[in-house]
């Protein structure tokens, strides 16, 4: 009997360990790795759901992770903050997916999403009330199971735009912000330019004689209101093009400069 209670006693332990250990320690892991594998799948989709150059699939599956660290080490704080951005890089498919529109009326549009909100404890806040060399770190860190490439590599190499603060110092007293941003908007050239100013010309051209001469327009000024349509309608003047990406690490004032807002 007493043998019995014993192993009834053990069982229950290892089990109360257990349970402990998928509740609290296991089962943020697990809950934060499945969110940023959905806004991954969201972003592929994304950008493989385009009809016509226009996403049929709106929205992003993507949460914002937040964060307190705890550790009072410096390196173990800078490896905390650099797991942040390694995700929310992986994430968004390391920048490599464009998702947004193809087409701009003008306007074009960017993209901006806070991946982690990075908080530190009173007593880092006391200790170590700056983080320095966050980015030299990074370039010195290598990839899980890569060594040959650096976290910075990884980050930063690849990318059409990369903000990286100039100071590379970051306050403990406020919390970090980790974003990832994209843009894409038609850019303009000197050949497009003329294309469209000769477009607009012969449609105005043709409007004139219209109202001047009424239906007896000769046919060369139609023909030159039809074309001027066209060229206004054209593909190549319209697709947007140069999508870019990066990611931001920084305070709120910063990435709402950063973002625009």
């Amino acid at each position: 009997m007493a043998m019995t209670i014993a192993g009834v006693i053990v069982l229950m332990l290892a089990m109360g360990i257990f349970i402990y250990f998928f509740l609290f320690e296991f089962g943020p892991f697990a809950e934060d790795s499945v969110s940023r594998e959905a806004c991954r799948d969201s972003v592929f989709l994304r950008a493989q759901s385009k009809l016509l150059g226009t996403t049929t699939f709106e929205n992003l599956a993507c949460e914002t992770h937040e964060l307190k660290i705890k550790n009072l080490n410096e390196e173990g704080i800078k490896s905390e903050i650099s797991n942040e951005m390694y995700d929310c890089w992986y994430q968004f498919a390391k920048g490599e997916r464009d998702f947004l529109d193809d087409w701009d009326w003008g306007t074009g549009n960017n993209y901006c999403f806070i991946c982690s909100r990075i908080e530190f404890s009173d007593k880092i806040q006391e200790e170590t009330p700056q983080i320095s060399g966050l980015m030299k770190y990074l370039a010195t860190e290598p990839l899980p199971f890569r060594e040959e490439q650096s976290l910075f590599d990884y980050i930063y190499a690849d990318t059409s735009v990369g903000q990286i603060s100039e100071t590379d110092n970051y306050s403990t007293t406020e919390p970090l912000y980790v974003v990832f941003f994209a843009d894409k908007r038609y850019e303009f050239e000197s050949d497009t330019f003329e294309t469209v100013t000769a477009g607009i010309g012969c449609i105005a051209s043709a409007a004139a004689a219209f109202f001047t001469f009424g239906t007896t327009l000769t046919v060369a000024a139609y023909t030159c209101g039809i074309a001027g349509a066209l060229i206004l309608a054209h593909d190549d003047l319209h697709r947007k093009t140069g999508f870019v990406s990066g990611m931001y690490i920084g305070p709120a004032n910063e990435v709402m400069g950063a973002c625009n807002q």
